[in-house]
């Protein structure tokens, strides 16, 4: 589900469990209330999947999915609803959404090719009397990519997108375009799409997504690196890096924002969406711990011991540093900032940095920005501010999904 992947990948999960379980009898202790964020975290999920729970508003949500963890006990009172209120609100967001459905029938042919990228995953697929289906710690992933991330894309941020720039006759490069959920979701829009991943596997699947929703013909699909954009000898009006320039190296950063912004036609933009910011204090992304974007590769692997996260745990605990580690550190998810767009572009002050996608989300949506104006999230946001007053907005979220406008020249022709 689009709601259970987006509130995996975003800080407001964290801000919010740590608001209110602070609060909770018994939860004084740092750790304590850490191990109840997780706990209310997969409460949430659960909830979410067992109501086919869908809307903007994730007030009601969270609520509920608190309550139903926690009977009896308090809660911030910004989050607290009437039950009429939580049913009405719901029912206004639902009409407000337009979901894409595809049809049982592609919508199993799609599931399957998506089961199919589990092959090489050990012990990931299994054998049912149905058939062939993947173990339980994989069916959120397998359904987010069904169509979860499609939506969400469409409800999140391609509003926002839109609002800066025309998408139907745009000639978009989609860098990480992956499984082919926000590539589709251009298309949707009427843009001109090439979208570019170097998971082979992953591009199978999102040419069948586009081939399903009819959408062949203004998407093409390429295998290559973003570091190798400069290949396809093209002018875009718009170039995202989605959810892929974390996955980059230093150096490669530096080399493929630097070819974007050649291949961008003035007065289009390049933008980034759904990369982790290194400012940020908790990492959601790769490690789901305090301050892992902070530190420096070494001491980030060294450290790799005391992550919540299992997975990654594993990963490096070994202590082996080869030539390749940073390099594997990097592929798991290293947060950017605005240091690494001055590295390229130059001065900020220089450039033409458009409103973030959450200070849009924020003018259209009341409870979110007071959520932002009196959470902890919110303050620390405040705090990073008042030291950097001349960085635009936009690099002060968990998130940095923002937008470069790329100076017009006179008489310009792209």
């Amino acid at each position: 589900m689009g709601f259970v992947l987006w509130y995996q990948k975003c800080a407001f999960y964290t801000s919010f469990c740590t608001t209110t379980t602070s609060r909770f009898r018994g939860c004084e202790d740092p750790r304590a209330r850490r191990h109840e964020a997780m706990l209310l975290y997969r409460s949430c999920s659960n909830f979410a999947r067992s109501t086919q729970f869908q809307t903007d508003d994730l007030t009601p949500v969270l609520v509920a999915a608190t309550v139903q963890r926690y009977p009896g006990r308090c809660i911030c009172p910004i989050f607290q609803l009437s039950a009429s209120k939580r049913q009405r609100r719901y029912k206004r967001s639902a009409k407000k959404r337009m979901r894409i459905d595809l049809g049982d029938v592609a919508t199993g042919l799609l599931r399957d090719r998506l089961i199919g990228r589990y092959a090489n995953v050990p012990d990931a697929i299994i054998e049912t009397p149905n058939g062939r289906d993947v173990r339980d710690q994989y069916k959120a992933d397998i359904e987010n990519h069904v169509s979860g991330r499609l939506n969400e894309f469409r409800d999140r941020q391609l509003k926002w997108v839109q609002k800066h720039t025309a998408l139907n006759g745009c000639r978009v490069l989609e860098i990480g375009c992956g499984t082919g959920s926000s590539t589709a979701a251009l298309g949707m829009a009427g843009a001109i799409v090439d979208g570019l991943d170097i998971d082979a596997t992953a591009l199978e699947v999102a040419r069948l997504r586009c081939d399903l929703h009819g959408l062949s013909n203004n998407i093409n699909l390429v295998e290559m690196n973003g570091t190798e954009i400069d290949r396809l000898n093209k002018k875009y009006d718009l170039i995202l890096f989605f959810a892929t320039y974390e996955h980059m190296t230093h150096s490669e950063r530096k080399n493929s924002l630097r070819k974007a912004w050649d291949l961008v036609c003035p007065g289009g933009l390049v933008g980034f969406i759904e990369c982790p910011n290194r400012l940020w204090y908790f990492d959601t992304h790769t490690t789901f711990s305090n301050f892992y974007n902070w530190l420096p590769d070494d001491l980030a692997m060294d450290y790799a011991h005391f992550y919540e996260r299992d997975i990654f745990r594993t990963e490096f605990e070994d202590g082996v540093r080869d030539e390749r580690a940073n390099e594997k550190l990097a592929r798991w998810g290293r947060g950017a900032s605005y240091h690494d767009i001055e590295v390229v572009l130059g001065p900020l002050s220089g450039l033409d940095i458009l409103e973030g996608a959450e200070d849009y989300r924020r003018a259209v949506n009341a409870d979110l920005d007071r959520w932002w104006s009196e959470s902890d999230d919110g303050k620390y946001r405040k705090l990073l501010m008042k030291f950097a007053p001349n960085i635009p907005s936009a690099f002060f979220y968990p998130w940095l999904d923002l937008l470069i406008r790329k100076p017009k020249i006179q008489n310009g022709i792209c």
